[in-house]
C-alpha cells in the first residue's frame, strides 16, 4: 500500500515536472522562434533540468518523506546522478520522437511535434527515475 501512495504521489510530482519542463521548453522555442537539430537538445535538456530542481525538493519531502531539510551532499550527488541519467534517456526519446513526427512525417506543425517528443520522453523516464529515487537515492534508513 505505502508504494502504491508514492507511486500516486510520484505521478502527481511528475505532472509538475511536466509543466515545468514544459512551460521552460515552450518559452525557449518561443524565445527563439523555432527549435531545430541542436537547439531541440539544448532547449530540451535546459527544461528537464529546471524540472530536476523542482523534483528533488517535492521527491524529497512530498514523495518519499525525509524529514531532514537539509541538503545531503551524498543523497543530492545520487540524485543528480539518476536525473542525469534520466536526463539522457528523455532527451534522446523526445529526439527520436520529435524526428519521427517532424522530420520525417512533415504532417504536424513543429511545436506540436516538439512537445509530442517532449511528452514522449517525460512518459519514458517515470519508472527509471521512481525506482532510481525510491531505491537509491531516498531509500530509508533501514534499505528497504
Amino acid at each position: 500500500m505505502r508504494s502504491l501512495i508514492q507511486i500516486l504521489k510520484f505521478s502527481f510530482v511528475g505532472v509538475m515536472n511536466t509543466a515545468v519542463d514544459l512551460g521552460v521548453f515552450n518559452f525557449l522555442i518561443f524565445l527563439f522562434g523555432a527549435v531545430t537539430g541542436v537547439f531541440f537538445i539544448l532547449f530540451k535538456m535546459a527544461a528537464f533540468l529546471a524540472a530536476v530542481l523542482n523534483s528533488y525538493i517535492m521527491n524529497k519531502s512530498f514523495v518519499f518523506g525525509v524529514k531532514e531539510y537539509s541538503v545531503n551532499k551524498g543523497e543530492f550527488s545520487r540524485f543528480i546522478l539518476v536525473s542525469f541519467l534520466g536526463m539522457m534517456i528523455n532527451t534522446i526519446v523526445a529526439f527520436l520522437v520529435y524526428t519521427l513526427v517532424y522530420a520525417y512525417g512533415d504532417v504536424l506543425p513543429y511545436y506540436i511535434a516538439a512537445n509530442a517528443g517532449a511528452i514522449s520522453g517525460s512518459v519514458a523516464v517515470f519508472f527509471w527515475n521512481f525506482f532510481g529515487y525510491k531505491f537509491f537515492v531516498f531509500k530509508d534508513k533501514d534499505g528497504k
